[in-house]
């Protein structure tokens, strides 16, 4: 994705004004992130219906956020009803459950890129090109991962 930036030659300060403020929305996603894990240990607390000091000791010693969504999810399917009969379609909250869960997955994906992989803003000009202000992702092998942002000046 290409976005036209300004009508005029770039300026260090606007560029570092991006940068920051990408920065910031980076830390946005990450505090926005930590809500979830709250409202997961919300949703352990209750399904397991104990004080709620007890559940903190059991929960947070959880490390990873996917560990402790997959502990709660089986916490609650195990209080959700039941099928009784064989053929018998699932609860709607078992099925509604379902689709939250999968979509926490999904989404955690993106969540542990954000919140484990380093970011830089590189700004770059060359002779031959117009000054380009780039968000590079480095992944774990050290090995830059260009994101497909490009903020070109005009």
């Amino acid at each position: 994705m290409e976005v036209a930036y300004g009508s005029g030659a770039c300026e260090l300060s606007s560029i570092m004004v991006e940068a920051d403020e990408f920065h910031m929305l980076i830390g946005y996603c990450i505090a926005e992130w930590a809500r979830v894990d709250e409202e997961l240990f919300h949703i352990f607390q209750a399904c397991l219906g104990a004080p709620i000091e007890q559940c903190s000791i059991l929960y947070y010693r959880i490390s990873s956020i996917k560990t402790r969504s997959e502990t709660v999810d089986e916490i609650v399917k195990s209080v959700l009803p039941k099928k009784t009969k064989p053929g018998e379609h699932e609860h709607n909250a078992v099925q509604k459950w379902k689709e939250i869960i999968n979509s926490f997955a999904k989404l955690n994906s993106v969540r542990r890129r954000i919140a484990h992989y380093p970011v830089q803003v590189k700004y770059e000009m060359k002779p031959y090109l117009r000054r380009e202000l780039t968000i590079i992702l480095l992944i774990s092998n050290h090995r830059p991962r260009h994101s497909n942002l490009r903020l070109k000046c005009i």
